[in-house]
């Protein structure tokens, strides 16, 4: 089947994939983006690598059940000008995509990422790191600022990928204070969301805005509970919206796409307000990227992940690093400014998914065995929603570097050997759990609540009651 690929939004890539349509890029989209030819280079590169596995889908085409018709299929909308192809492929598709899916979506997503570097009017950042003059919310407004890698299971199961900066009187969720939020440099607002939802009770409104500083470099702020004139009413129609449940809170979100024409704001300039806690995240293409033991499961961003306070102009950057941690405890370990990426390959450390499952978000299902992002001389299992008898939380330990009872989750490998766990966490921090775990391949884990709060002697045995979890 002979397949040209053109570039288009991810979606409708997807569907090119899929079914081998033809489209061109328009002659504006190309005038507007002159790096777009390189994209088109690396798209033909990987021509080979997509017919290859279409045409494994076409000739193992087999008579499926209706039960499951084109259910999974349709959050991939066909171009209108595009052949259908026969249902009983489609059928398999359903079947089959969630086999080839992450290897597609990798390709498609790496594509999509380079075609969102190229943004009219965005310069690139060169070798320059120093890119922010102005800290987005007054410096004296600030509490503290939670370094990386922060875990609130289950919407957050994983170590978060983004700062929290909390304004003074911040307690939970709860804050009084308000603060100004500015463009913290020369930045290109690319999209702004907007997410609607109801926490203890309370209706909430706030906004995401995404921004480029550079080709090279793109950030976000969370939890903007206001936005400037300017950029309210950029916003007034939306692109679309979307209805969601993760962490157990309906979520109601909007966006809008600005990639064709970036809304430039200044240094200084206003951009909203910020209550209580604010997220920071950002990506620096140009750097190395970070190891996960399946990089496969990552877009390109998440791949290069970075300290947004190491772009802040000197001065600014002592003081916003001095705030890193909780409210009454100070991050002291390097890195100061906390890990995302924790992944320790062939061991048991790090993010796990559960069986099965090919996507990465939401993260509610699955599992994280990593190091505290305020003391990472205390290991924690940060758990989502698929262990049995154990409910969803943080709960940490001590780690020990022999034995078998609250071993170090880097030390754990796949040796046939089942390690014990006493633990302390849960939603209040009241609850002693004992757990148990088995590497039982390089990629696979297998994990059990016990119905002791202690180890014991051991040696310990699995139940039926375990879940399997795969990188």
């Amino acid at each position: 089947m002979k397949m040209r690929l053109q570039f288009l939004t991810l979606a409708t890539v997807f569907v090119l994939v899929i079914i081998g349509c033809n489209q061109r890029i328009s002659a504006d989209e190309t005038q507007a983006a002159p790096g777009i030819e390189k994209t088109k280079s690396q798209v033909a590169e990987k021509e080979d690598f997509f017919e290859k596995n279409l045409t494994g889908v076409q000739e193992q085409i087999q008579p499926q059940k209706d039960s499951y018709l084109l259910e999974d299929c349709k959050k991939y909308p066909l171009p209108p000008d595009c052949n259908l192809i026969p249902e009983q492929e489609r059928k398999l598709f359903c079947e089959r995509c969630k086999q080839i899916f992450l290897e597609l979506e990798q390709q498609i997503g790496h594509l999509k990422e380079d075609r969102r570097n190229i943004i009219p009017g965005v310069p690139s950042c060169g070798d320059k790191k120093e890119l922010f003059s102005v800290s987005h919310i007054p410096i004296s407004e600030l509490q503290n600022i939670v370094p990386l890698g922060n875990l609130n299971p289950s919407g957050h199961t994983f170590p978060t990928n983004h700062l929290y900066f909390h304004l003074k009187g911040f307690i939970g969720d709860e804050s009084s204070s308000n603060a100004p939020v500015v463009a913290p440099g020369d930045i290109w607002i690319t999209r702004i969301g907007s997410s609607e939802y109801t926490m203890k009770g309370r209706q909430i409104k706030d906004y995401k805005l995404d921004f480029a500083v550079c080709t090279e470099v793109k950030g976000y702020f969370i939890h903007i509970i206001s936005l400037s004139e300017k950029l309210l009413q950029s916003f007034a129609q939306p692109d679309k919206c979307e209805e969601y449940e993760t962490g157990g809170i309906h979520y109601k979100n909007c966006e809008k796409d600005f990639y064709s024409s970036p809304i430039a704001l200044a240094a200084n300039e206003p951009i909203g307000t910020a209550s209580g806690s604010s997220d920071f995240g950002l990506a620096d293409l140009r750097t190395q990227e970070l190891v996960y033991a399946n990089p496969k499961r990552w877009y390109e961003d998440p791949l290069h992940r970075v300290c947004p306070l190491d772009y802040f102009s000197e001065g600014i950057r002592t003081q916003l690093k001095s705030l890193l941690g909780s409210s009454d405890k100070k991050r002291t370990i390097e890195p100061v400014c906390g890990e995302v990426a924790q992944d320790k390959p062939v061991t048991a450390q790090g993010v796990w998914f559960v069986k099965g499952t090919s996507e990465t978000h939401p993260e509610d299902l699955h599992l994280a065995l990593v190091h505290d992002n305020i003391d990472p001389a205390k290991a924690v299992f940060s758990v989502g929603t698929s262990i049995n008898g154990l409910p969803s939380g943080t709960y940490s330990f001590n780690p020990a570097s022999s034995g078998f009872i609250n071993r170090d989750f880097k030390d754990i490998l796949d040796d046939g050997k089942v390690y014990c766990y006493e633990t302390q966490g849960g939603k209040s921090y009241t609850q002693y759990i004992a757990v148990i775990l088995q590497l039982t391949s390089p990629t696979t884990l297998r994990i059990e609540k016990q119905n002791s709060n202690v180890c014991g002697n051991g040696p310990w045995t699995f139940s039926s009651n375990y879940a399997d979890f795969e990188r």
